[in-house]
């Protein structure tokens, strides 16, 4: 009988010991989970950073391209806005 006691405590001290190490390793993935989002995050964020950046670079230079063509072509520039302005309100105009 003590002999069975004894080896039921040394198992359960053998479960408890198991069970700490699958704690601390399950913990240890979790922090290496939680770095490996975190870098990933990171990534988006500056490819996020430089597609803003060139989108703006590319606004800036067809704003200067649409200036240029609106100063060399002022009446048919005003013509397309006309006509523009007058298919968008027919279009809104039907909508409501």
């Amino acid at each position: 009988m003590v002999s069975t006691n004894s080896h039921r405590a040394t198992a359960a001290r053998g479960l408890r010991d198991q069970s700490r190490r699958v704690l601390d390793d399950v913990k240890e993935l979790g922090s290496i989970a939680t770095d490996s989002v975190g870098e990933g995050a990171q990534r988006l964020k500056d490819r996020g950073v430089e597609l803003l950046d060139e989108g703006k670079e590319k606004l800036a230079r067809y704003r200067g391209q649409a200036r240029k063509y609106v100063a060399a072509n002022p009446m048919k520039s005003l013509l397309i806005a006309v006509g523009v302005g007058t298919v968008l309100g027919l279009m809104l105009r039907r909508r409501s």
